[in-house]
């Protein structure tokens, strides 16, 4: 019974570990990817502005 109930007890600490390390990760890597493209929008943005002004 004693076991039976500390492996229960792990269970619910491993989920409760898992949940709140499942979702930064995930933030996280989808920052990192979305970053370039971010980046290189802004940089077409201010690529095509200056074309359009004559500076480039």
């Amino acid at each position: 019974m004693y076991r039976e109930k500390r492996n229960d007890e792990e269970l619910n600490i491993n989920d409760l570990a898992m949940i709140n390390g499942g979702v930064a990760p995930v933030v996280i890597a989808v920052g990192v990817i979305a970053t370039p493209f971010v980046l290189g929008a802004i940089a077409g943005g201010a690529d095509e502005y200056a074309r359009k002004r004559g500076h480039h």
